[in-house]
């Protein structure tokens, strides 16, 4: 549109104001601000970089406001550990490696996370999950732990992942179902490191490193949800990255 001035719309109601000089930039902020709407400056248009060339965690809103009012989705980094003043941990040795947690500490901090994504698969009213083939595992072997720190039912489920992955024909029709029963099993694998997997349904995704840390996709219930992880003793920050591409929905 004109010489001086390219207006795109893209993808999820965001539009994108290219300008060949910067003389009338703080007027379109206003106007912009005006509008109840945020801005963000790049040096070239997203919709014109390479979509690796993206930083995903880089988004902020231009303005200083991190939170846009609205039902909108939310990406959450929950820790055990004050962000600011955050150790590396990994579950493997336990008291044996550097950072590691002893048997006791392990199952304190467990205890947090797996109530928090509990009362989260609530909140959203999610009865059962669907987990698809491509999966990651990792034996007790690997792992280096004796094999008494693993539950029966942890170890059942387990083999039932590994033949899932290993038979199923078409992971993209027939998807592995745990029911709301073994929610707390699928998450204990999860959090030892012995089953990789993202947790994705239409309205929520679950992501757990092996440092600790969970992130939290979703849309709407802002409030709710960060009120539930202080509620557990854990701390959160918000992250802002391209929505759906960041966080893997479809």
């Amino acid at each position: 549109m004109g010489n001086n001035i390219n207006i795109h719309f893209g993808y999820d109601y965001y539009m994108y104001v290219e300008m060949s000089s910067k003389a009338y930039f703080k007027e379109l902020q206003q106007i912009i601000t005006a509008a109840g709407l945020y801005w963000q400056e790049f040096p070239i248009a997203p919709y014109h970089l390479d979509k690796e060339d993206v930083d995903a965690l880089s988004f902020r809103w231009g303005n200083g406001q991190t939170n846009p009012p609205g039902d909108y989705h939310h990406d959450l980094r929950i820790s055990k550990d004050n962000p600011l003043n955050r150790t590396y941990t990994e579950w493997s040795h336990f008291d044996e490696i550097e950072n590691g947690l002893d048997w006791e500490e392990y199952q304190a901090v467990e205890q947090k996370y797996l109530q928090l994504v509990l009362d989260f698969l609530e909140l959203f009213q999610i009865d059962q999950l669907a987990v698809n083939g491509g999966l990651g595992f990792t034996t007790i072997q690997e792992l280096s732990v004796p094999a008494h720190y693993f539950s029966p039912q942890e170890e059942t489920l387990f083999q039932q992942l590994q033949e899932y992955n290993e038979t199923v024909e078409d992971w993209t029709v027939e998807s592995f179902i745990i029911p709301k029963e073994d929610f707390t099993t699928l998450f204990q694998l999860i959090f030892k490191g012995r089953f990789y997997a993202w947790i994705s349904t239409d309205s929520l995704t679950i992501q757990f490193d092996s440092s600790y840390r969970l992130y939290l996709s979703f849309y709407g219930y802002k409030k709710e949800v960060q009120q539930l992880i202080e509620k557990h003793g854990l701390y959160w920050q918000e992250r802002q990255p391209p929505y759906h591409e960041a966080v893997g929905f479809s």
